[in-house]
């Protein structure tokens, strides 16, 4: 459980590099990201008081469509996600299928 009054990051540097990696190809080669950056799940805080339940592949996926403008990387994304309390907009959480309330 994470506290409010917390004063360091709730996930470290290299947490949030090893979720970020989306793996990569190289001359032909396909390097697939860690297991851990696919298959964690993830608790989002949206503007109407609720609380969703997704992924990082999910989460890639909503930073490429609405959120990469915003932020230079989807690291940086995912640090003011999961470290500084970024609140999505419910509207646009409702949109994807994919997402899971959690009540």
């Amino acid at each position: 459980m994470f506290s409010c009054e917390r004063k360091e990051a709730n996930f470290s540097k290299e947490i949030i590099e090893m979720l970020a990696d989306r793996g990569d190809t190289v001359n032909g080669s396909v390097r697939l990201p860690p297991p851990p950056s696919s298959f964690s799940n993830i608790y989002l805080s949206i503007k109407s008081n609720e609380i969703m339940l997704t992924n990082g592949d999910e989460l890639f996926f909503f930073y490429k469509k609405y959120y990469s403008k915003e932020f230079k990387s989807f690291k940086s994304f995912l640090n003011e996600v999961l470290n500084k309390g970024f609140v999505f907009d419910n509207k646009l959480i409702k949109k994807q299928s994919t997402f899971k309330h959690l009540r």
